[in-house]
């Protein structure tokens, strides 16, 4: 009885979520970070997806509403970064040598 009372938001022992455990809504995982590497490496699916589907779509409107899903991915994606960002203690100097490096790896081919 515990476990359909904490299901419902009342309590027991499954920790008093309506999720289902002490995590909150959804899968546990820290805040900003994928529940698990599968979905992150979903989510970078769905993004690459949207951006083929642009790329060949000759509707205007369905282009219109892929780029509304494409910019809402990206943000949960940028949301993620800023918040390893703020975790890690990243100042806009240790950014600007990180944009810096890739740009230079990737005029280099690596």
């Amino acid at each position: 009885m515990g476990n359909i009372a904490s299901l419902l938001g009342g309590g027991g022992p499954m920790g008093g979520s309506p999720m289902g455990g002490a995590g909150g809504a959804g899968g546990g995982g820290a805040p900003g970070q994928p529940d698990s590497p599968q979905a992150e490496q979903d989510l970078q699916t769905a993004i690459r997806a949207l951006h083929s589907f642009m790329q060949t779509e000759q509707d205007d409107q369905d282009k219109t509403v892929a780029a509304k899903c494409l910019a809402s991915l990206q943000g949960i994606m940028g949301g993620r970064a800023a918040q390893d960002d703020a975790a890690l203690g990243t100042t806009p100097a240790h950014k600007a040598v990180r944009r810096a490096t890739q740009s230079a790896q990737q005029g280099q081919g690596y």
